[in-house]
């Protein structure tokens, strides 16, 4: 099973069903998003939290209020 989301691709691919990102295209997947997951839940959490952090390292992101 293979999901998108946020420019990444969730995918199962052991026999006991963990999770792994992978990008979308070329590249490889940041040493942040490494590693299984329980559940598709998890990993998006984990990319949530990443592009925030990656956005806010970049002066990109931006609160209003």
């Amino acid at each position: 099973m293979t999901e998108e989301y946020r420019g990444y691709s969730i995918e199962t691919l052991t026999p006991y069903n963990m999770k792994h990102i992978r990008p979308i295209g070329k590249g490889s997947v940041h040493l942040d998003l490494r590693g299984s997951f329980t559940n598709v839940k998890e990993a998006r959490l984990v990319i949530d939290k990443f592009l925030e952090e990656k956005g806010e390292k970049d002066g990109k992101a931006s609160k209003s209020g």
